[in-house]
């Protein structure tokens, strides 16, 4: 296809190559689809109101807007295809970062793993994927899901919700509880601040709930929703943060995220640009695993490579894993040769779609 019309905020017009050289089976070039219009909606309500109302033929489906599209389908000639967990992770990630402008009390906690393990433990990952994805998700514990296929692996430390756990390991630590409140053994109150992006109420949503969870064990969690440039100007220029949930997009190779992994990646946010003493063992050890996992021409040792760069992670948890939503994408019934993939979902073979007569 080819731009034919761009009109900013309102939509791109695409209309078919004529000097595409792909052909069907009957010698038929492709593709089959004379135009495609994609209309730039910002607010996924109104994307989905226009869908309910014929004005698009295709829209993602969140796990909450399923009740409500689910009853439509037959009346409304339509298909949500429900395509798998998505590739990327949603996480809560604590500020590290030596040079950070926090309290050097905060920074020990953060960088304290059994701290890290405890929040594990306390966060309520089913009531996230009730409460948040309409029961469409499923527990994350590492950077891969089942959605990768071959690069996952399945054996990585799990925290399933268990306030006893949680309490434990900070007891190891030496934080205690009075009147409720959660104290360290330098006597400060565990206290600390989660910022997400004020435009994503799902983000908001598992914030609020970590909040509660983390309540129970203590723990005082304030939320600040900022605006999206705001939120990175915070953590990959001032580090002025302590807590921050925000998502990652993924794929089916793990060498897709060494930009996240590495320590000289742009998003290795929880320690980001470190000095080469604030390295910690196991950064290097990834830090290998990703220069190596690269050279790996062997599928199979490859695959042992970034097992153990999950196994890592799962055991370190710079990264605090929440859920897995489902992919799902509502389709009018009008086309044929439709093959949705979690990979590259309902249009990845866009030459080959065509419509129904």
């Amino acid at each position: 296809f080819m731009i034919k019309e761009y009109r900013p905020a309102e939509w791109v017009i695409l209309e078919k190559n004529p000097y595409y050289w792909k052909k069907d089976n009957t010698g038929r070039q492709l593709p089959y689809l004379h135009r495609l219009v994609f209309l730039i909606v910002p607010d996924v309500n109104m994307a989905l109101l226009k869908f309910k109302t014929g004005e698009i033929d295709i829209v993602s489906v969140r796990g909450q807007d399923y009740p409500l599209l689910e009853p439509l389908q037959k009346k409304q000639n339509f298909t949500i295809y429900k395509l798998g967990p998505s590739l990327g992770s949603e996480f809560i990630a604590l500020n590290q970062n030596a040079k950070a402008p926090l309290p050097a009390y905060k920074k020990l906690w953060f960088e304290n793993k059994n701290f890290r393990k405890a929040i594990a433990y306390a966060i309520d990952k089913e009531s996230i994927i009730k409460n948040v994805y309409g029961g469409f998700a499923m527990p994350q514990y590492g950077p891969l899901n089942i959605s990768c296929g071959f690069f996952y692996n399945p054996s990585v430390t799990q925290y399933p919700y268990n306030l006893e756990k949680a309490e434990e390991l900070l007891k190891k630590e030496g934080f205690y509880r009075k009147n409720g409140v959660l104290f360290d053994k330098e006597n400060n109150p565990v206290e600390f601040t989660i910022i997400t992006n004020s435009n994503n109420f799902e983000r908001i949503q598992i914030a609020s709930i970590i909040q509660d969870d983390l309540k129970k064990l203590g723990i005082k969690v304030n939320l600040l929703p900022v605006e999206f440039n705001t939120l990175v100007t915070k953590i990959s220029i001032a580090k002025d943060w302590e807590a921050v949930i925000i998502g990652l997009t993924g794929g089916i190779d793990p060498h897709s995220g060494k930009n996240v992994w590495h320590t000289k990646g742009q998003l290795h946010l929880w320690n980001l640009g470190p000095d080469e003493n604030n390295i910690t063992d196991w950064e290097r050890d990834v830090d290998n695993i990703f220069e190596g996992g690269v050279k790996e021409l062997n599928p199979e040792k490859r695959k042992k490579l970034y097992d153990r760069w999950q196994q890592i992670v799962s055991e370190e948890l710079p990264l605090i894993y929440t859920a897995s939503p489902t992919v799902m994408t509502a389709v009018r019934n009008r086309f044929e040769n439709l093959k949705p993939s979690v990979y590259g979902g309902v249009l990845h073979n866009i030459e080959e779609i065509k419509p129904k007569f």
